[in-house]
Formats: structure tokens, C-alpha cells, sequence
């Protein structure tokens, strides 16, 4: 029984472990670079949307559970409030699913014969902006007076995220 879930509590670990990775080294990194606390807002490489992304190609519906368990998690390290954190999750959690979904009319990921290099990148490049817009509306909603940072905000969640797959994809193969 357990053996059959190795996938799903490895999606988990490696997107708690990207996480602890871009938050602790490469967000500090960042830090040292950029001193206005805006830009500070967002990661500029964000490996946990390359975990999404190649999860989510490989492994389909079966790899949102436990994204979406890993997103709560590390989202509780600065949202506190749950009614923010958990449409926030769903939103990181289903852009992927979404892209794939909207470019290829499939609901379990990829086939192997489609799981190449310029896929990864077109669904990197269409999830992270899925994901930015809808981080973007769901917090216009649920925040007040939220707004005044959307072209920088939208700019870089993009950036990271695309950053963060092609890097991890690289790394990965």
C-alpha cells in the first residue's frame, strides 16, 4: 500500500525541499541584490513551480494532493490567515494542471512522447502566468486596497516561476 504512494510523498518532499532551498539560499541571495522591499515581495528564482510543473506533466491529477499539501504547509511560514492561504494554494496548485489541460485537451499530464524540453517550457511559461493572474485576483478579492503593486508583483511571480522550472528541469536532467 505504501509502495504505491512513493510518488505522491516524494511531489510532497521535493516541493518542501525547493521551498527551504529558495527561501533560505537563493531568496537571501536576492536579498543582497535588491534592497526595496517590493521587489523582496517575490522570489526571482522560484523552484517549487518547477516541482508543480514536472509533477504535474509526469504524474497528472495523481501529483495535486500532495502539492496542494505542500503549499498549505510552507504557505503557513507567511500567511497566517487561512482564508487567503487556502485559495491561494488552490490557484499555485491547479495553474499547472490548467496549462496542460488548455494546451493539449488532457487531464492526466503528458504522454512520454510529449514530455520534452519545449512542452516543459511552453507549460512553465503558460502555468506561470496563470499563476501570477490568479495569485494576483484572488488577493484583489480577499484584500483590501490590494493593487497598487500589480505590475512589479504579476512581473516577477512570472519570472520566478519560468526561472524556477527551466532551472530545475536542468538541474533534474
Amino acid at each position: 500500500m505504501l509502495k504505491k504512494l512513493i510518488p505522491e510523498f516524494s511531489i510532497f518532499f521535493a516541493y518542501l525541499i525547493c521551498f527551504l532551498i529558495t527561501d533560505r539560499i537563493l531568496f537571501q541571495i536576492q536579498s543582497h541584490f535588491f534592497e526595496s522591499k517590493p521587489l523582496l515581495s517575490a522570489a526571482l528564482i522560484f523552484l517549487p513551480h518547477g516541482v508543480r510543473v514536472i509533477s504535474t506533466v509526469v504524474y497528472g491529477l495523481r501529483s495535486l494532493i500532495p502539492l496542494f499539501c505542500a503549499h498549505v504547509l510552507t504557505g503557513l511560514s507567511f500567511i497566517s490567515d487561512a482564508y487567503l492561504l487556502i485559495p491561494l494554494s488552490l490557484v499555485s496548485t491547479l495553474c499547472v494542471w490548467l496549462s496542460i489541460h488548455m494546451m493539449y485537451g488532457r487531464v492526466n499530464g503528458l504522454s512520454l512522447e510529449q514530455i520534452t524540453f519545449k512542452n516543459i517550457i511552453l507549460i512553465a511559461f503558460l502555468s506561470s502566468i496563470l499563476n501570477s493572474i490568479g495569485n494576483y485576483l484572488t488577493k484583489i478579492v480577499l484584500i483590501d486596497d490590494y493593487g497598487t503593486l500589480f505590475n512589479q508583483e504579476l512581473f516577477l511571480y512570472m519570472l520566478g516561476d519560468f526561472l524556477g522550472t527551466v532551472l530545475l528541469f536542468f538541474l533534474y536532467t
